[in-house]
């Protein structure tokens, strides 16, 4: 079952009613009772949707819910002529200057890849098997907000614009086509799917 095949399910569309009737049908940031109301996740853990805490949720209206997740992208912050460092990066966006996912509050807030690694990117990512690797990478496929991506280049890290993972693949045929074709020594866990998202105005 794919993650948004669970947000069709029983169990999430309970947990979604719930979110929403402890805030009384109104957002939570601006007390707004006439949009529509989406759930936000406060952070993403490798757990079923409606397996969160109550505290790790909270109901906002579209336009919040867009604000809330607007930060995170790299329109309007980096440049796509310009070439980063990882620190440039990091003070922009939060979390560590190393890994190709860094997080902030349980959210991957950019994606940071080399090219001979993920030979496709930014379209397909390749993410090792390591555990803290397997874990930020399904983190990511949760999330459905854009985050900045950058590709590694020789004097630093060029922005791409802002992507989200469309599907991902678990298949082991398709995984070992990608390994030999990327010449990987380091197995991969899946593939990544990424799509480009264009700026929303809020």
């Amino acid at each position: 079952m794919t993650y948004r095949d669970k947000l069709k399910s029983p169990q999430w569309q309970k947990k979604r009613l719930e979110v929403f009737s402890r805030a009384e049908w109104k957002c939570q940031k601006c007390n707004n009772d006439e949009l529509q109301l989406h759930v936000h996740h406060l952070a993403y853990r490798r757990v079923e949707p409606w397996e969160y805490q109550d505290n790790e949720f909270e109901a906002l209206c579209e336009r919040c819910h867009l604000k809330t997740h607007n930060f995170l992208r790299g329109e309007g912050k980096f440049d796509p002529k310009q070439s980063y460092s990882r620190k440039q990066i990091q003070k922009i966006v939060g979390g560590l200057e190393t890994g190709f996912l860094p997080m902030v509050n349980g959210h991957v807030v950019c994606g940071c890849f080399r090219e001979r690694l993920n030979p496709d990117a930014p379209d397909i990512i390749l993410p090792g098997d390591k555990e803290e690797i397997t874990e930020t990478s399904e983190i990511f496929c949760r999330q459905r907000f854009p985050v900045p991506i950058f590709i590694a280049q020789k004097d630093g890290w060029k922005y791409v614009g802002d992507y989200r993972v469309e599907s991902w693949s678990e298949n082991k045929k398709e995984i070992a086509l990608h390994e030999s074709r990327a010449n990987r020594k380091i197995p991969i866990s899946r593939i990544l799917f990424l799509e480009k998202v264009q700026a929303v105005k809020i």
